[in-house]
């Protein structure tokens, strides 16, 4: 893997190869304001013990020669406490980066997902007074209730949401903020399994 600085605000993290790994455990405790993690390559990037999110994880990049998409893959094995933070997952139809989301309360944050791109629930996952605006395709696998407490997911024209779990889809086990929460739907919605419904 490399690890770049070649703009003052922005923090590149690239893998080289298909079984490269960059894990980051406790190195990143926070993201500034104005300050962009990117991560690209064909490996995969791993942040454990999510850090506090002020500025914008972002997975792949648009190549400033070709305009093509260079993809990456990030996987969070745990939340993010953001204040007005960004993850935006860039890609185009075709070439997706992905993001892997383990565990964990993600508040407070927008998440962007462009077409093309991947977003998998994979745990037992908790959305907090957070934004999703979905271009891409998302699935949730997770083993408990998909908790969304003062959340807006917007499923946008042209997405996918697959949900992959016997629990209910959207569950607000705790109602930390006192908002109620909303799936905009303009895009599919598909649940490849029969037990349980919406909450």
């Amino acid at each position: 893997m490399t690890w770049t600085n070649s703009q003052t605000n922005a923090v590149v993290f690239q893998t080289l190869a298909t079984n490269a790994t960059i894990a980051l455990n406790d190195e990143i405790t926070i993201v500034p304001a104005g300050m962009t993690f990117v991560f690209v390559g064909p490996g995969v990037s791993q942040i454990t013990y999510g850090p506090a999110l002020l500025g914008t994880l972002q997975v792949g990049a648009q190549d400033p020669v070709s305009h093509g998409i260079n993809v990456g893959t990030l996987f969070l094995d745990g939340g993010l406490a953001g204040t007005n933070g960004i993850v935006h997952v860039v890609a185009s139809p075709g070439t997706p980066s992905i993001l892997n989301w383990n565990g964990g309360t993600i508040s407070r944050t927008t998440i962007n997902i462009d077409a093309g791109g991947q977003f998998n629930i994979l745990g037992s996952d908790q959305f907090a007074s957070a934004t999703v605006n979905n271009s891409g395709s998302a699935s949730w696998t997770g083993s408990h209730g998909l908790g969304m407490d003062g959340t807006i997911f917007n499923n946008l024209i042209g997405a996918v949401f697959t949900v992959q779990a016997t629990n209910p889809v959207a569950s607000q086990p705790q109602q930390l903020s006192g908002s109620s929460s909303f799936f905009n739907n303009s895009g599919t919605f598909r649940k490849s399994v029969t037990t349980n419904d919406i909450d």
